[in-house]
């Protein structure tokens, strides 16, 4: 069935990874001030929601992804790639710096403090 609305299973997989990085994201949104604001609060806000058992589960899925498109290539590395440019744009237009190219930076420093984060717990190692 649902070959009639994805080519291949690299389609499909790449569609439901999409999703799970759409939900996080909508999920992360809903407790980020609507301001703009500096990156410390911003990633105290974001490390705060990393607590919720939802938020968790979900970074778990993308911390695999991440570990599939390392192992195997495709699909799994050009849906990486879009979660992962997607969250950095989402993250860089809540940061409040003059321009686009330090949003940019700080917006990737959370992502690696995040994401490493997700793969500490990952490998069963919760923060203090």
């Amino acid at each position: 069935m649902l070959l009639y609305y994805f080519a291949d299973k690299d389609e499909l997989l790449a569609a439901v990874f999409r999703h799970l990085g759409e939900q996080l994201q909508a999920r992360l949104a809903a407790d980020v001030p609507v301001n703009r604001v500096d990156a410390d609060r911003l990633l105290e806000t974001l490390w705060a929601q990393s607590q919720d058992r939802e938020v968790q589960r979900h970074s778990t899925l993308l911390v695999e992804m991440a570990a599939a498109a390392v192992r195997h290539g495709e699909p799994y590395s050009h849906a990486a790639q879009v979660i992962a440019a997607h969250f950095q744009d989402w993250i860089a237009a809540h940061l409040d710096l003059d321009s686009d190219a330090e949003r940019r930076r700080a917006a990737y420093r959370i992502m690696a403090t995040l994401d490493g984060m997700a793969l500490l717990r990952a490998l069963g190692i919760d923060p203090p």
